[in-house]
């Protein structure tokens, strides 16, 4: 709802008109609505104040009553010298990502890394440099990386 309502800061009310649309559809307007939405929903002076872990995703979470992509994203913008993942695991299937914080080559390099240790089943894990929480009754998992 956040995202839909940054959309209606690019109108203005015409007393002949009715509402009129200032700026064309962009990919930019999108990224805005989504920044606004986020910084509703999770300050990005709180998310800067934590670190770039897992436990601080949860922290979020709880915190501030959002879903795990909400906080996780949160983190990750506010620390762009990481790389983040969050994984999902549909019943008797394979994890997959649900939203992946870069996607340059060393990203979909290290994903190969976090499906082996995914696989694994194990709750925390190092796997070099990659931080990795397996919450098994969501079935989903958060992944850090220092890029």
């Amino acid at each position: 709802m956040a995202h839909e309502w940054a959309h209606s800061l690019f109108y203005e009310r015409n007393p002949h008109e009715g509402f009129v649309r200032l700026v064309a559809d962009s990919n930019g307007q999108e990224e805005f609505c989504d920044r606004f939405a986020a910084a509703l929903l999770v300050p990005p002076s709180v998310a800067a104040g934590m670190s770039p872990a897992p436990s601080s995703v949860l922290d979020l979470q709880r915190r501030f009553d959002v879903s795990l992509e909400v906080a996780l994203r949160a983190v990750a913008s506010a620390h762009p010298g990481t790389v983040a993942w969050l994984f999902v695991t549909p019943e008797r299937g394979r994890p997959f990502v649900q939203w992946r914080s870069s996607a340059s080559y060393s990203s979909y390099v290290k994903t190969a890394t976090v499906m082996c240790a995914l696989n694994r089943r194990r709750p925390e894990e190092r796997a070099g440099e990659l931080e990795i929480v397996w919450l098994r009754a969501r079935r989903q998992a958060l992944v850090f990386a220092n890029t």
